[in-house]
């Protein structure tokens, strides 16, 4: 994704999460506020108008007080979290680093797992949080009240003898998660089923497991690759994505408050 488009797309998620944010506008202090372009400079290249420019490099300064409070909302926090106040340009604190890596992840991740395409933005993972929930207190919730008929195919997931192995030796057709153990099989495909918000028939065809013929189950593989190849290349083989982190319950993850992916995974991928 190029910058130009990552700042259209902020653009456009920050005018969604005025709308959604309204009531709590007043609450947060926004760097607009303190940003002055000097009269004439508006077009002027953003690193020619301030100092220590990275991200808006070659754009024009007139957009960085609108970037600046998309993600003062898109993160829920005040710009003293990333910036010194009356010293913008200081690298300190760590945030500010950190927040110029996830611009170039969520550019990474559109580039290499959807063909440039604007699938993922800072709203996705954070949601007006400035750290991505876990969600292992929703996923346990989930769990523990499995429809009936869910729980009984889950539980007929058995590896029998091989409970201890991988779990490619213990079941046909196991193309990601291979090195699992077998015995988490199970609890593995129910936690798939509450993070996506679906039941087994989604991806699978009942009593034929290694099937392949749903486009669903060879998507899903694609995303679990992509969450592994995510923290591994970009987050230092740090666990810090999971299938929760963008989806929460819902089979499209949110590109927007209230809006889901604009396409199918199935154009997705």
């Amino acid at each position: 994704m190029t910058p130009k488009r990552l700042v259209l797309l902020f653009v456009a998620v920050l005018l969604a999460v005025a709308r959604a944010q309204d009531s709590q506008h007043d609450k947060a202090q926004t760097i607009s506020e303190e940003i002055q372009i000097p009269r004439g400079k508006e077009n002027l290249p953003a690193e020619q108008v301030f100092h220590n420019i990275e991200i808006l490099k070659g754009k024009p300064a007139s957009r960085l007080p609108g970037m600046m409070q998309s993600l003062n909302r898109l993160l829920g926090v005040q710009c003293t979290y990333c910036h010194v106040a009356g010293a913008w340009e200081k690298e300190e604190p760590e945030p500010k680093r950190t927040a110029r890596h996830m611009f170039k992840m969520v550019g990474s991740i559109s580039e290499k797992y959807f063909d440039g395409r604007d699938e993922v933005t800072c709203w996705t993972c954070h949601r007006g949080s400035p750290k991505p929930p876990d969600g292992a207190t929703e996923i346990s919730a989930g769990l523990a009240t499995l429809p009936k008929e869910r729980q009984q195919l889950i539980d007929s997931i058995n590896p029998g003898p091989d409970k201890d192995s991988p779990s490619e030796h213990a079941f046909q057709n196991i193309q990601v998660l291979n090195d699992m153990p077998a015995e988490r099989m199970a609890r593995t495909m129910a936690v798939f089923t509450v993070v996506l918000g679906v039941d087994c028939s989604h991806c699978h065809l009942a009593d034929q497991w290694d099937d392949d013929d749903k486009p669903e189950k060879q998507i899903t593989r694609e995303m679990v690759r992509m969450v592994a190849g995510i923290n591994q290349q970009l987050l230092d083989s740090q666990a810090k994505v999971t299938c929760w982190t963008c989806h929460r319950g819902d089979l499209k993850p949110a590109v927007m408050p209230g809006i889901s992916q604009m396409r199918s995974h199935s154009e997705a991928i």
